[in-house]
């Protein structure tokens, strides 16, 4: 969307995208990702350090798209800035997830961010189930 385009615009563009993944699946979660898909490359950019392995970008990338989904799946859209959280929340348990796995996946000793997982699918790590209401 433009940046130009009114907040009650983009907002209900969200909510309407949001209630089909988690209505529909399948097809839907491709579009809700295409809709995102600069923010969650800027996530999963900013996720794996400089100079990693191409498997460590794609594990970024994994691990970006998993929280989208599970994030769209558990978020309030009833309140304001649906978009702008949706992509908050996935970048906060994205880089728990990643940096969880990539502890286990490598002998690095990097402290593990503070975590508020999406559900058991999300290695963030504190077990929240998947449709657990939140305040976001």
């Amino acid at each position: 969307m433009l940046p130009s385009t009114p907040l009650e615009v983009r907002d209900a563009v969200w909510r309407y995208l949001i209630e089909r993944v988690r209505g529909e699946g399948g097809d839907w979660q491709i579009y809700a990702l295409v809709a995102q898909r600069i923010a969650l490359k800027g996530i999963a950019v900013h996720l794996a350090p400089k100079y990693v392995s191409r498997e460590e970008i794609r594990q970024a990338n994994v691990e970006v798209t998993a929280c989208f989904l599970v994030t769209c799946g558990r978020m309030q859209i009833r309140t304001p800035h649906v978009g702008a959280r949706l992509v908050d929340q996935t970048k906060y348990h994205a880089e728990n997830a990643y940096w969880t796995g990539r502890n286990e996946r490598t002998s690095t000793t990097r402290k593990k961010p503070r975590s508020t997982a999406c559900s058991e699918t999300c290695r963030c790590g504190n077990g929240i189930r998947a449709g657990t209401p939140t305040s976001y």
